[in-house]
């Protein structure tokens, strides 16, 4: 995910966002962008990005988390921030694995337009609730990737992960990212 667009300055996995409502360095957001690029159709004009596939998806999904725990430690976040993980679209996945997988000591998690892996527990994210951790999963009415159906799952799934202590933010919009709700997510 690359949010520079929004006039925010955070960098491809982690940063201290600078923004007139927040304390200087008060935040440290982590924001797994997918490595893997590509043409999304034969005009070459717009670019997708892919963290896994279904070809050796348990050995790239663990290879991808064991990266994601060697940042965290190269980051050596101060203890005063906040630490927000947040993933975009299939970026969520990553994001709720790593953080259910290395027990992530984080202050909030935002899943942005994305689905929650089906595979994941409540005893995965034991964790989360007794810290008193914020949860939000954020989605678009316009979204083309999430289905009435899909958003029903994805409702049940977040209500049963985090035992009904998890926030749902629904937005006019698709799949993007908007300004106004990031910035409401991350003061």
């Amino acid at each position: 995910m690359n949010v520079n667009n929004l006039n925010i300055p955070i960098f491809c996995f982690s940063c201290n966002i600078k923004h007139p409502f927040l304390k200087s360095n008060s935040r440290y957001i982590i924001a797994p962008q997918a490595p893997s690029k590509y043409y999304l159709n034969k005009d070459f004009k717009h670019v997708g990005a892919s963290w896994l596939t279904k070809e050796n998806t348990v050995l790239e999904t663990g290879n991808v988390l064991n990266y994601m725990d060697n940042l965290l430690a190269s980051e050596k976040i101060p203890a005063h921030c906040r630490l927000i993980v947040l993933g975009f679209s299939q970026g969520v996945s990553i994001a709720a694995r790593w953080t259910a997988k290395s027990k992530i000591d984080l202050d909030q998690l935002i899943f942005y337009a994305g689905g929650i892996p089906e595979e994941l527990t409540p005893e995965d994210f034991k964790f989360l609730l007794t810290k008193n951790a914020k949860i939000k999963l954020v989605l678009g009415n316009k979204d083309e990737f999430i289905s009435e159906s899909r958003l029903q799952r994805e409702k049940e799934k977040l209500k049963s992960l985090f035992n009904g202590k998890a926030e749902l933010i629904n937005f006019d919009g698709g799949h993007e990212i908007k300004k106004d709700i990031l910035i409401n997510l991350i003061t």
